[in-house]
C-alpha cells in the first residue's frame, strides 16, 4: 500500500502558510510603520512609534479577548458534530466583538493623553504619537470585528480568503502608509493602517458566499457561554497585553537609566520579540485540527498533528536565529538610524538574543496546545512567565551584571528559563500523565490509516480493517456493512473528483460499537445524502446503502469532507 502522505499533514501544511501570515502581518505592518517613519520623519518619530507600540498591543490583546475563544469552541463544537452549538457561538462572538469596537474606540480616546503623560516623553515625541493616533483610533475600533473573522475564516479552512485578506492589509496599509507619510506626516501612517484594515476585513467577507462556508452564525447570547470564550481567549489575547506591559516597562527603564537616546535600540529588539508572534501561526494551524481529534476522542490523530508542529516549530525557530543573526548589521539602516554608536547597539543586541529563538517558538506552541487541553491554570501559568515575568525579571538581573547589554542577554536567557519552569511544573502537577501531551486514557481502540485514494489502497485498508474487526469479535454483518462502506464511499469519491490525486484519512473506533470516520480532501459533497444526484451506477449503489445506514452524518470541517458512520458492533 503506497501510503506516503499524511491527510492531516497536507491540511496542517496549507493552513500553517495562512495562519502564520495572519499571525505576523498586523505585526509587520507596525513594523513597516516604524521603518517608514524612520526614513522620512527621523529617529525622534521612530522613538514616538516605539512609545505608541504598548498601547497598540493592549487593544490588539483585548480585540483578541473573545476571537480566539470563539474559534476554539466553534472547532471543537464541531468535532463533536454539534453544528448548532458552534453556529450559536459564532453568532455570539460577533455580537460581542460589536460591542468590542465600540468600548475599545471610546477607551483609547479616554485613556491616549493619560497614557502618554505617565510615560514622561518629550513633548515632540507626545506630539508625534498624538498625530498617529488621530487615524488608529479607527483601526482600534475595527480590530474586534476583524480579528474575529480572520480566525473564523481560516479555522472554516479557507486559505484562500485568509490570504487575500492579510496581502490587503499589508500591501494597503505600507502603500499608502507611505504616500500619505510624505504629505500629512506621522498622521498618513494611522490613515494608512485604517484604510488597510478596513479593506482587509471586507476580504473576509467573499468566504460567506463561498460553496464551501460552513459559517452560519445563529443570534445567541449566554452570559455563562461568554465566560467561557473569554476563558479560552485570555490566554492568547494576554500575549499582546504583556507584550504591551512588557514594553512599557522597558522604555520606562531605558528612558531613566540610558536616557530616550537609547530608544531606538530599543525600538529593534521590542520589533522582533513582537515578530516572534510569527510562530504563533504553527498554534493555529495546529488547533483546529487538534480540537477536531478531541472532540473525536481520536489520541493517534492528536499525537500525529503534534508530532508535525513540533518538527515545524524547532526548524523556523532556527531558521529565524539564522536569518537574524546573519542581517542583524542591516536591520538598524533599514530603521534609518544614523548614529554609528546606536547601530552598533542595535545589531549587538539582535545578535545576542536570537540564538535562543526556537524555545520560543516550541513554547508558543505548546502554550496553544495545553489551551486546546483545556489546561486554563497550568497555560495561563506558563504565558506569564514566558511573556511578562521572565522577560522582565532577566533582563534586570543581567543588566545589573552586565550593564546596557545585559538586558538583551536576559531576554535571550528569558525563553530556555521558561522551558525549564515549564517542565518541572507539567511534571509536578501532571505526574500521572504521559508528557508532553497529557492524553487521557481513552477506551475505545482506535486504528487510523492515511492513504492515497486508488483501487489498490482502498482494498487494502478494507482488508486490514476487516481484520481488526474479526479480532475485536463484530458480527459478521458489521464487518461486511463496514468492508462495503469503505469499498464504495471511497470509490465514489474518486469517481467524483476525476483524475485528481485525493487523500483520505480512514479510521475505526471500536467501542461498545463501531464508528467509522471518513475524511478527504475532495470536491465538497454530502456522500451520505439519500437525495444526492445519481449520475452512476456506484452513485446509484451508494444511494441505497445509506437509506439503510440510520447512524450517519456528513459535516463539513475545515474544508473538507468528513462523514460519520456507526455500526453495531
Amino acid at each position: 500500500m503506497a501510503v506516503n502522505k499524511i491527510f492531516c499533514e497536507a491540511k496542517f501544511k496549507t493552513m500553517l502558510g495562512a495562519s502564520t501570515m495572519g499571525m505576523v502581518i498586523p505585526i509587520l505592518t507596525m513594523i513597516a510603520n516604524a521603518v517608514i517613519v524612520g526614513n522620512i520623519l527621523g529617529e525622534k518619530a521612530l522613538s514616538a512609534m516605539n512609545v505608541f507600540t504598548p498601547l497598540l498591543t493592549f487593544f490588539i490583546g483585548l480585540s483578541d479577548i473573545v476571537s480566539i475563544g470563539t474559534c476554539y469552541i466553534y472547532s471543537f463544537k464541531i468535532g463533536q458534530a454539534k453544528k448548532q452549538e458552534a453556529n450559536q457561538i459564532f453568532g455570539e462572538g460577533l455580537i460581542i466583538s460589536l460591542f468590542l469596537s465600540v468600548f475599545a474606540y471610546i477607551l483609547s480616546n479616554l485613556s491616549i493623553n493619560t497614557y502618554l503623560s505617565f510615560l514622561g516623553t518629550s513633548p515632540e515625541i507626545t506630539q508625534y504619537s498624538l498625530e498617529c493616533f488621530r487615524y488608529y483610533q479607527y483601526v482600534i475600533a475595527l480590530y474586534p470585528v476583524y480579528f474575529l473573522l480572520s480566525d473564523l475564516v481560516l479555522t472554516d479552512g479557507d486559505e484562500f480568503c485568509t490570504y487575500l485578506s492579510n496581502i490587503i492589509l499589508l500591501i494597503g496599509n505600507i502603500g499608502i502608509s507611505i504616500i500619505a507619510c510624505h504629505k500629512m506626516g506621522i498622521a498618513g501612517v494611522g490613515l494608512g493602517a485604517f484604510i488597510g484594515t478596513a479593506g482587509a476585513t471586507l476580504a473576509l467577507g467573499i468566504h460567506f458566499f463561498k460553496k464551501s462556508n460552513s459559517l452560519r452564525p445563529e443570534l445567541f447570547f449566554s452570559l455563562k457561554s461568554v465566560a467561557e470564550l473569554i476563558k479560552f481567549s485570555i490566554i492568547d489575547a494576554g500575549l499582546y497585553l504583556y507584550i504591551g506591559i512588557q514594553t512599557f516597562i522597558l522604555d520606562k527603564f531605558v528612558i531613566q537609566e540610558f536616557g530616550d537616546f537609547y530608544l531606538p535600540v530599543l525600538t529593534l529588539v521590542i520589533n522582533v520579540i513582537q515578530i516572534t508572534i510569527i510562530f504563533d501561526g504553527i498554534g493555529q494551524a495546529m488547533t483546529p485540527l487538534v480540537n477536531v481529534y478531541l472532540g473525536e476522542k481520536n489520541n493517534p490523530g492528536i499525537k500525529k498533528v503534534m508530532g508535525i508542529s513540533t518538527k515545524t516549530a524547532i526548524a523556523e525557530g532556527l531558521i529565524a536565529t539564522m536569518i537574524l543573526f546573519a542581517f542583524a548589521g542591516l536591520i538598524p539602516h533599514a530603521f534609518d538610524i544614523n548614529s554609528t554608536e546606536l547601530q552598533q547597539c542595535s545589531t549587538t543586541a539582535l545578535r545576542i538574543i536570537c540564538p535562543t529563538l526556537f524555545c520560543t517558538s516550541l513554547l508558543f506552541l505548546f502554550s496553544s496546545y495545553y489551551l486546546v487541553k483545556q489546561l486554563f491554570k497550568h497555560t495561563m501559568f506558563l504565558c506569564f512567565i514566558k511573556d511578562l515575568a521572565a522577560p522582565i525579571t532577566c533582563a534586570m538581573v543581567c543588566r545589573d551584571i552586565w550593564g546596557f547589554n545585559g538586558l538583551w542577554i536576559g531576554l535571550a536567557i528569558a525563553p530556555v528559563f521558561t522551558i525549564i519552569v515549564g517542565f518541572i511544573s507539567t511534571k509536578l502537577v501532571f505526574p500521572k500523565k504521559q508528557f508532553p501531551l497529557l492524553l487521557e486514557n481513552n477506551e475505545a481502540i482506535i486504528h487510523s490509516f492515511d492513504i492515497i485514494l486508488n483501487p489498490e489502497n482502498i482494498i487494502t485498508v478494507q482488508r486490514k480493517i476487516e481484520e481488526i474487526l474479526e479480532q475485536s469479535n463484530a458480527s459478521l454483518k458489521t464487518r461486511i456493512q463496514l468492508s462495503l462502506l469503505i469499498e464504495e464511499l471511497c470509490m465514489l469519491i474518486m469517481e467524483k473528483n476525476g483524475n485528481q490525486e485525493i487523500l483520505s484519512e480512514i479510521s475505526v473506533f471500536i467501542d461498545k460499537d463501531v464508528k467509522l470516520i471518513i475524511r478527504d480532501n475532495g470536491v465538497i459533497f454530502d456522500i451520505t445524502s439519500e437525495n444526492s444526484a445519481m449520475d452512476s451506477f456506484r452513485g446509484y449503489f451508494v444511494k441505497n446503502m445509506m437509506q439503510h445506514q440510520e447512524d450517519k452524518m456528513n459535516l463539513t470541517t475545515t474544508s473538507y469532507n468528513r462523514n460519520f458512520f456507526i455500526l453495531p458492533l
